[in-house]
């Protein structure tokens, strides 16, 4: 029985102890891989992968300093948000190596907004009307979450959350005559795409993080003895 005992406590041990290396907040994570090489293979595989990962090293690295063992990186990634809007996540990234693990931090995370080229008045003046409406909301409601703060933190989520709340109470027809004729209201055309930009920054956010956290893990922890 007190050896059963001693293997919970061993285990719960190992438990937490795991626990402590990953920090995950919404808009900063922060993780202590631990790995068979030294420190110098750490490095060399580090400098590999920023520059297999990114179009320029010279203008993504930051600080690079391999006697520390430590290099800061800026990077961005851009991609269509909804329709008439182009979205865009900038982060900071840091990575130091040690003998035998390295630890590595996205944090200072931040979002922006762009009108792409369905909303450039050349295109946009042969859509039909309603479609017009529903971009320039869309640009509209852009617009507002701009001004609202362009960081990703734990407060975002809340953003999230309370765009929803608006969006699924806002009437989306302000009469019978409207909704039989099918004219979406603008309040609600405004509140449903500001949730939806909302999201898309968050799901997108989750998506570039777990993407740089599986490259940027799986070739650091490369032995290449050749």
């Amino acid at each position: 029985m007190k050896k059963i005992f001693v293997l919970i406590a061993i285990v719960m041990l190992s438990v937490a102890s795991y626990a402590q290396t990953t920090n995950d907040d919404f808009g900063t994570f922060e993780k202590v891989v631990q790995v068979e090489l030294s420190k110098a293979a750490l490095w060399r595989n580090l400098k590999t992968w920023v520059s297999t990962s990114f179009r320029s090293y010279k203008h993504t690295v930051d600080v690079e300093d391999q006697e520390t063992g430590t290099l800061i990186l800026k990077f961005s990634s851009s991609q269509i948000c909804t329709r008439g809007v182009d979205e865009n996540i900038s982060a900071t990234l840091k990575i130091d190596v040690r003998d035998n693990k390295f630890r590595y931090k996205i944090f200072d995370v931040n979002f922006g907004l762009t009108p792409n080229s369905v909303a450039n008045p050349t295109t946009i003046r042969f859509l039909p009307t309603e479609e017009i409406k529903s971009i320039r909301n869309t640009l509209e409601a852009s617009e507002t979450v701009l001004r609202e703060g362009t960081k990703i933190n734990n407060s975002f989520e809340e953003r999230v959350k309370k765009a929803k709340e608006v969006s699924e109470s806002t009437p989306q027809y302000k009469s019978a005559k409207d909704e039989k004729k099918g004219r979406i209201s603008d309040d609600y055309q405004i509140a449903k795409a500001k949730y939806d930009i909302l999201l898309s920054i968050e799901v997108n956010f989750h998506i570039l993080k777990d993407k740089i956290s599986g490259s940027l893990e799986k070739s650091l922890n490369t032995n290449d003895d050749f």
